[in-house]
């Protein structure tokens, strides 16, 4: 679930720069599958990294993920200032990233915003 969410969203926001927002209207998931569709069907250029790492801390298991794209990414800063990142179920999008922190002992973003480091215990 947690590498789901984050490829997802690099492939969604960082590959195909789609806005999440336009789920917010009628018809809006709809709107956005097929943009989706469309953008996926053009990408011509564009890369996901992910890295795992498996090992201990103090004992505990831990699998570090990360995920970086090659997107122009995005303002994480201003998003947790409003806390956009939060949980927050009514909206129609934004839930992954706060089901992520909530499976997560962390999570970080970084770089211009194209890059998450998670870890997970195990």
């Amino acid at each position: 679930l947690i590498i789901s969410e984050l490829f997802n969203n690099a492939l969604d926001h960082g590959l195909l720069d789609l806005d999440s927002a336009s789920k917010n209207t009628v018809g809006g998931f709809e709107l956005y599958m097929h943009q989706r569709s469309e953008r996926l069907a053009r990408l011509a250029q564009g890369h996901i990294a992910l890295g795992f790492h498996i090992h201990e801390v103090e004992g505990q298991g831990v699998l570090d993920i990360e995920v970086a794209d090659s997107g122009a990414g995005f303002d994480y800063e201003k998003l947790n200032r409003e806390g956009a990142l939060a949980e927050d179920d009514t909206r129609p999008h934004g839930r992954g990233i706060a089901l992520v922190r909530n499976l997560c002992a962390e999570v970080v973003f970084s770089g211009v915003g194209n890059r998450v480091w998670a870890r997970y215990l195990l």
